[in-house]
C-alpha cells in the first residue's frame, strides 16, 4: 500500500517561500474563490474585474486580486496543478473556478463551445499518487450556480490524459465509449486533489480543437474568442464581478 504521509509538504514551502522572499502569508492577497484560467488573456481580464496585480507569483505569472476573487493562470499538466492546488489551498483558498481548453470528442461540442464538466477520468499519473483514481467530480453547489444564471450551458464529462501526442483513434474510441465527450490534461487532477484536500472545484471549458474527425484545431479563431468571452462573461456574473465595458 501506497505511503500518504509526504516527507515535506506545501506548508514547508510556502514557509521557505515567505522566508526567502521576506513575505507573509497575507502578502500573496489570495482570496477563497480563486480562478484558475487557461483561456484568453488573464492580464487583460484582470482590470477588467477591478483586479489588481499582487506583485507575487506562484509559477504560472502574476497574481491578480480584488475584494472577493482572485485569478491566476493555469498550470499546465496534472503534475504542476497539483502543486499549485496544494499551495493555493495553503495560502487559503477554499473554492477553484476552472476556465480551460478542451478537444472535443462529441460532434455536438463545436470550436467556441462553452460546456460544464459534469465528471472527468483519469488517465493521467498524478491523482493515484494522492489515493484516486477514476471519476472524479465537481462540487455540485458550485456547478448549481453555474447552472442556476444559466440553465441551457450544455455539460459533459473530460477524458484527462498526460499525453496530448497520443490520443489515438482507439483510445479516442474507448474513452467516447466509457462516456466522455472532451479531452483536456488537468481537470480530473483538480476534482480528485481538491476533493483530497478539502477544496471545492467547478469547470468550464471552451472547446479549442475537435477529434471526432480529422483534428480540427482551431485556436485563435473568431468561435474560439467568442467562447472565451462568454465563459469569462458567465463567471463573472457567477462571482458577481464588476462587468468588461461594452465595446
Amino acid at each position: 500500500m501506497e505511503d500518504l504521509d509526504p516527507h515535506f509538504t506545501a506548508k514547508h514551502f510556502i514557509d521557505y517561500i515567505c522566508t526567502a522572499r521576506r513575505v507573509t502569508r497575507e502578502d500573496f492577497n489570495i482570496r477563497p474563490d480563486v480562478i484558475l484560467s487557461y483561456v484568453g488573456n488573464q492580464e487583460s481580464q484582470a482590470p477588467r474585474w477591478d483586479m489588481e496585480a499582487v506583485g507575487l507569483t506562484i509559477h504560472q505569472g502574476p497574481i491578480f486580486s480584488n475584494r472577493s476573487v482572485t485569478l491566476l493562470k493555469g498550470p499546465i499538466g496534472a503534475p504542476l496543478t497539483a502543486g499549485t492546488i496544494e499551495e493555493l489551498a495553503e495560502l487559503g483558498a477554499k473554492r477553484l473556478w476552472i476556465l480551460g481548453y478542451a478537444g472535443s470528442l462529441d460532434p455536438r461540442f463545436s470550436l467556441g463551445s462553452v460546456v460544464l464538466v459534469t465528471k472527468a477520468w483519469v488517465d493521467e499519473g498524478t491523482s493515484p499518487r494522492y489515493g484516486q483514481d477514476g471519476w472524479g467530480n465537481p462540487d455540485p453547489a458550485m456547478t448549481d450556480r453555474i447552472k442556476g444564471l444559466d440553465s441551457s450551458l450544455p455539460t459533459g464529462n473530460n477524458w484527462t490524459t498526460d499525453a496530448i501526442y497520443r490520443e489515438t483513434p482507439q483510445k479516442i474510441r474507448h474513452f467516447t465509449e466509457k462516456g466522455c465527450h472532451m479531452v483536456d490534461m488537468e481537470t480530473s487532477c483538480y476534482f480528485h486533489v481538491g476533493s483530497q484536500l478539502g477544496l471545492s472545484v467547478a469547470a468550464l471549458m471552451v472547446i479549442s480543437d475537435e477529434l471526432f474527425h480529422p483534428w480540427n484545431p482551431g485556436f485563435g479563431s473568431a468561435e474560439v474568442r467568442n467562447g472565451i468571452r462568454e465563459a469569462y462573461e458567465l463567471l463573472g456574473r457567477v462571482l458577481d464581478l464588476p462587468k468588461p465595458p461594452t465595446r
